[in-house]
């Protein structure tokens, strides 16, 4: 049995004291949910490109508009269905520029150093190099623009496949066939 002390006597239907709830609230349907919180969305992204803080949602608004708001929505529109949901802490990405362009560096290193290069890998790796050195000022530069900037900048079509991954390196048959052409064999024997 509930105890009537435990009730505001304001309201028609009494709620409990303890459930913290304004007595005059209504339970808003599914509609009028979606346009609050619209309502605010739209509130607090003013706010957040208002200021002159800037920031990396700025930075996102400069590059392009309509899919960061998107984005943005699309985000919020996850939390508001998974409240529990956190994004993990984003790395530090200047070591990996950094391990990236050592790598890159190796590669070409190692190409100048054979006796025999195969021409698609040399092509490759200038390729890289290209990309090593467009993404170089990502090695000491951390702030929202530097984010943007490494995130759009994008690698030579030719590094690619049709989906934009990374095509696989498959060239050992070429270099077999490199390895076999006169001046590769002919520099080996005077050696």
């Amino acid at each position: 049995m509930l105890d009537d002390s435990r009730l505001l006597p304001a309201s028609d239907n009494p709620v409990p004291v303890e459930a913290d709830i304004d007595p005059g609230a209504a339970v808003m349907d599914k509609d009028e949910a979606d346009l609050a919180f619209a309502e605010i969305v739209e509130r607090w992204l003013r706010h957040r490109l208002s200021g002159a803080e800037g920031g990396l949602i700025a930075e996102m608004v400069l590059h392009d508009p309509g899919a960061t708001v998107n984005l943005i929505y699309k985000m919020l529109d996850h939390l508001r269905r998974q409240r529990t949901a956190i994004a993990p802490a984003a790395p530090a990405l200047n070591h990996l520029v950094k391990a990236f362009r050592s790598s890159v560096t190796a590669f070409n290193d190692f190409l100048k150093k054979a006796a025999a290069v195969e021409t698609e890998t040399a092509t490759i790796a200038a390729q890289f190099a290209g990309m090593a050195e467009a993404v170089s000022f990502a090695e000491v530069a951390d702030d929202p623009a530097s984010l943007i900037k490494l995130l759009v900048t994008t690698p030579d079509r030719d590094l690619c496949t049709g989906a934009g991954k990374f095509r696989a390196y498959q060239k050992k048959g070429k270099w077999a066939a490199t390895a076999k052409l006169p001046a590769w064999t002919d520099r080996q024997a005077t050696n």
